[in-house]
Protein backbone atom coordinates (compact mmCIF):
# COMPACT_ATOMS: atom_id res chain seq x y z
CA UNK A 1 0.00 0.00 0.00
CA UNK A 2 1.14 3.16 -0.93
CA UNK A 3 0.51 6.04 1.99
CA UNK A 4 -0.03 9.48 0.55
CA UNK A 5 0.78 11.51 3.40
CA UNK A 6 4.05 10.35 4.07
CA UNK A 7 5.13 9.04 0.87
CA UNK A 8 5.76 5.40 1.85
CA UNK A 9 5.29 2.39 0.45
CA UNK A 10 4.67 -0.68 2.42
CA UNK A 11 4.58 -3.93 1.75
CA UNK A 12 3.45 -6.74 3.87
CA UNK A 13 4.08 -9.92 3.48
CA UNK A 14 3.06 -12.92 5.40
CA UNK A 15 3.53 -16.91 5.54
CA UNK A 16 0.72 -18.93 4.06
CA UNK A 17 0.71 -22.09 5.41
CA UNK A 18 -1.29 -24.75 3.84
CA UNK A 19 -2.32 -28.34 3.89
CA UNK A 20 -2.58 -28.79 0.07
CA UNK A 21 0.48 -29.90 -1.73
CA UNK A 22 0.90 -30.59 -5.67
CA UNK A 23 3.39 -33.98 -6.07
CA UNK A 24 6.53 -31.51 -6.74
CA UNK A 25 6.12 -29.93 -3.34
CA UNK A 26 5.06 -33.30 -1.10
CA UNK A 27 8.55 -34.63 -2.75
CA UNK A 28 10.01 -30.86 -1.51
CA UNK A 29 8.84 -31.38 1.72
CA UNK A 30 10.15 -35.05 2.15
CA UNK A 31 13.94 -33.19 1.71
CA UNK A 32 13.40 -31.18 4.54
CA UNK A 33 12.64 -33.95 6.94
CA UNK A 34 15.59 -34.95 8.83
CA UNK A 35 16.66 -38.21 9.11
CA UNK A 36 14.60 -39.47 6.00
CA UNK A 37 15.62 -40.15 2.65
CA UNK A 38 13.81 -37.62 0.27
CA UNK A 39 10.86 -39.15 -1.77
CA UNK A 40 11.06 -39.19 -5.67
CA UNK A 41 7.84 -37.94 -7.75
CA UNK A 42 7.97 -41.88 -8.49
CA UNK A 43 7.41 -42.86 -5.42
CA UNK A 44 4.71 -40.15 -4.42
CA UNK A 45 2.33 -41.00 -7.68
CA UNK A 46 3.10 -44.89 -6.68
CA UNK A 47 1.62 -44.61 -3.22
CA UNK A 48 -1.14 -41.36 -3.91
CA UNK A 49 -3.88 -44.05 -5.50
CA UNK A 50 -3.27 -46.30 -2.03
CA UNK A 51 -2.90 -43.70 0.15
CA UNK A 52 -6.30 -41.95 -1.47
CA UNK A 53 -8.32 -45.52 -1.15
CA UNK A 54 -7.14 -45.43 2.45
CA UNK A 55 -8.80 -42.42 3.30
CA UNK A 56 -5.88 -40.96 4.10
CA UNK A 57 -5.35 -38.15 2.03
CA UNK A 58 -8.09 -36.90 -1.10
CA UNK A 59 -7.43 -34.73 -4.06
CA UNK A 60 -8.83 -31.46 -3.55
CA UNK A 61 -8.63 -29.89 -6.93
CA UNK A 62 -6.76 -29.30 -10.07
CA UNK A 63 -5.28 -25.84 -11.47
CA UNK A 64 -5.09 -25.12 -15.08
CA UNK A 65 -2.02 -23.02 -16.09
CA UNK A 66 -2.01 -23.17 -20.54
CA UNK A 67 -1.41 -26.83 -21.40
CA UNK A 68 -0.21 -27.92 -17.72
CA UNK A 69 -2.44 -29.11 -15.67
CA UNK A 70 -1.44 -29.74 -11.78
CA UNK A 71 -3.25 -32.08 -9.63
CA UNK A 72 -3.19 -30.65 -5.40
CA UNK A 73 -3.78 -33.10 -2.11
CA UNK A 74 -4.71 -32.67 1.29
CA UNK A 75 -4.44 -34.64 4.04
CA UNK A 76 -7.88 -35.85 5.56
CA UNK A 77 -7.11 -35.50 9.46
CA UNK A 78 -4.92 -32.55 10.79
CA UNK A 79 -2.38 -35.12 11.98
CA UNK A 80 -1.44 -38.91 12.38
CA UNK A 81 -0.21 -41.47 14.46
CA UNK A 82 0.44 -44.54 12.75
CA UNK A 83 0.68 -47.26 15.61
CA UNK A 84 0.27 -50.13 13.37
CA UNK A 85 3.40 -49.72 11.00
CA UNK A 86 6.19 -50.97 14.47
CA UNK A 87 3.40 -53.19 15.83
CA UNK A 88 3.00 -55.59 12.40
CA UNK A 89 7.26 -55.63 12.36
CA UNK A 90 7.77 -59.19 12.39
CA UNK A 91 10.90 -60.76 14.06
CA UNK A 92 13.22 -60.64 11.41
CA UNK A 93 12.13 -56.70 11.51
CA UNK A 94 12.56 -55.80 14.54
CA UNK A 95 16.01 -57.73 14.96
CA UNK A 96 17.07 -55.29 11.80
CA UNK A 97 15.97 -52.56 13.85
CA UNK A 98 17.56 -53.42 16.93
CA UNK A 99 20.64 -54.43 15.22
CA UNK A 100 21.16 -51.06 13.40
CA UNK A 101 20.30 -48.94 16.50
CA UNK A 102 22.92 -50.80 18.45
CA UNK A 103 25.76 -50.79 15.66
CA UNK A 104 24.26 -46.84 15.36
CA UNK A 105 24.81 -46.12 19.16
CA UNK A 106 28.18 -47.58 19.38
CA UNK A 107 29.46 -45.25 16.49
CA UNK A 108 28.02 -42.30 17.55
CA UNK A 109 29.05 -42.79 21.93
CA UNK A 110 32.22 -44.80 21.57
CA UNK A 111 30.88 -47.65 23.09
CA UNK A 112 33.49 -50.30 22.75
CA UNK A 113 31.75 -54.09 23.23
CA UNK A 114 32.40 -57.48 22.55
CA UNK A 115 30.67 -59.47 19.86
CA UNK A 116 28.70 -61.68 22.08
CA UNK A 117 27.97 -58.60 24.04
CA UNK A 118 27.01 -56.34 20.73
CA UNK A 119 24.75 -59.95 19.88
CA UNK A 120 22.82 -60.14 23.43
CA UNK A 121 22.54 -55.95 23.15
CA UNK A 122 20.54 -56.40 19.96
CA UNK A 123 18.82 -59.59 21.17
CA UNK A 124 17.69 -57.22 24.44
CA UNK A 125 17.02 -54.02 22.37
CA UNK A 126 14.57 -56.44 20.00
CA UNK A 127 12.52 -57.26 23.03
CA UNK A 128 12.32 -54.30 24.25
CA UNK A 129 10.98 -52.90 21.42
CA UNK A 130 8.91 -55.96 20.73
CA UNK A 131 7.22 -54.79 24.23
CA UNK A 132 6.61 -51.10 23.95
CA UNK A 133 4.71 -51.71 20.67
CA UNK A 134 2.30 -53.57 22.34
CA UNK A 135 1.38 -50.89 24.01
CA UNK A 136 1.14 -47.87 20.82
CA UNK A 137 -2.29 -48.69 19.61
CA UNK A 138 -3.43 -48.44 23.21
CA UNK A 139 -1.82 -44.71 23.32
CA UNK A 140 -3.07 -44.01 20.08
CA UNK A 141 -6.32 -43.78 20.77
CA UNK A 142 -6.02 -41.49 24.03
CA UNK A 143 -4.48 -38.85 21.02
CA UNK A 144 -6.76 -36.08 20.68
CA UNK A 145 -6.25 -33.09 17.33
CA UNK A 146 -3.03 -32.92 16.13
CA UNK A 147 0.05 -34.49 16.54
CA UNK A 148 2.86 -33.51 14.05
CA UNK A 149 4.56 -31.36 16.65
CA UNK A 150 7.39 -32.85 17.27
CA UNK A 151 7.04 -32.14 21.38
CA UNK A 152 3.59 -33.70 21.23
CA UNK A 153 5.70 -36.61 19.74
CA UNK A 154 7.99 -37.00 22.49
CA UNK A 155 5.11 -36.74 24.45
CA UNK A 156 3.72 -39.75 22.98
CA UNK A 157 6.53 -41.64 22.88
CA UNK A 158 7.45 -40.53 26.80
CA UNK A 159 3.48 -41.93 27.41
CA UNK A 160 3.93 -45.50 25.84
CA UNK A 161 7.18 -45.52 28.40
CA UNK A 162 5.82 -44.74 31.05
CA UNK A 163 3.00 -46.98 30.64
CA UNK A 164 5.80 -49.87 29.59
CA UNK A 165 7.41 -49.05 32.68
CA UNK A 166 4.39 -50.77 34.87
CA UNK A 167 6.00 -54.35 33.19
CA UNK A 168 8.43 -56.24 35.72
CA UNK A 169 9.39 -58.04 31.98
CA UNK A 170 10.64 -54.69 30.76
CA UNK A 171 12.40 -53.16 33.43
CA UNK A 172 14.45 -56.39 34.11
CA UNK A 173 15.29 -56.32 30.39
CA UNK A 174 16.24 -52.22 30.60
CA UNK A 175 18.22 -52.96 33.51
CA UNK A 176 20.45 -56.01 31.26
CA UNK A 177 21.00 -53.63 28.79
CA UNK A 178 22.12 -51.01 30.86
CA UNK A 179 24.56 -53.84 32.52
CA UNK A 180 26.14 -54.23 29.41
CA UNK A 181 26.27 -50.77 28.18
CA UNK A 182 27.58 -49.50 31.06
CA UNK A 183 29.94 -52.18 32.37
CA UNK A 184 32.70 -51.45 35.33
CA UNK A 185 35.49 -53.00 32.93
Amino acid sequence: EYNKETGERVIRQRVVMRNIMSVVEIVKMSGRCEGCEPLTKNQVYHHLPRLIDAGFVVKYGTVRTGKRTTDYYRRTAKGFVIATGIAGMDKTETMRMATEWIERTCRAFAIELTEEDKEELVRLQAKSIRMRVRHHKRIAKMVRGDVTDRELLRIYEWLIDTYTMGSEEYIETLKAIRGIIFSEQ
